[in-house]
């Protein structure tokens, strides 16, 4: 588990400034609202809109909102968010900067992650676009963040919450079945 206890002391700017998206996807992975919550400003925007083909996310404002709907959206699936290819730009202030980089995101149903038998899990390659600014506490912390989706591939369904019951039942029938 990710220790809440985060410092920016001995990173460049674009580091620390890019440690904001870190913080965020590992977040995710790890279920970690603490985590979550210190990449974000109080008032930020987090737009889902391009997710619209797999639930009706929609814009979402403010922290502790974001933090709420993402958790319930990814935080019981099994996932792996990797980033790559971060880009800054720091204001000459130093105090906002902008930020994109690429993301690889994988999502599997709760408690087939690591296990052979099940196959279904969707992968997403991601663009994600932020404005930040820099906290007193010298965090940086996303105040809009947008995501885009370039690609995707696999079981969309695996997204879905209501495909939860199915699923177990699929899971039990074809375990049963390497069992025999």
């Amino acid at each position: 588990m990710a220790s809440t206890t985060f410092t920016t002391n001995h990173l460049t700017p674009h580091e620390a400034i890019s440690d904001a998206a870190i913080r965020l996807v590992q977040a995710l992975d790890d279920r970690s609202p603490e985590l979550l919550a210190s990449s974000l400003t109080e008032d930020a925007s987090y737009d889902l809109r391009p997710f619209s083909f797999l639930a009706d996310f929609g814009l979402l404002v403010g922290r502790e909102n974001i933090v709420t709907k993402l958790l319930n959206a990814v935080g019981d699936k099994d996932t792996t968010h990797m980033l790559s290819n971060f880009r800054t730009q720091l204001s000459e202030d130093g105090k906002t900067a902008k930020l994109t980089c690429y993301a690889l995101a994988q999502h599997w149903r709760p408690g087939q992650g690591q296990s052979w038998v099940f196959g279904n899990c969707y992968l997403m390659g991601n663009r994600y676009d932020g404005e930040l600014v820099k906290g007193d506490d010298g965090l940086w912390r996303f105040k809009t963040f947008v995501i885009a989706c370039t690609w995707s591939q696999g079981d969309a369904a695996v997204m879905s919450k209501s495909d939860q019951q199915k699923t177990e039942e699929s899971v039990r029938k074809t375990a049963s079945q390497f069992a025999a």
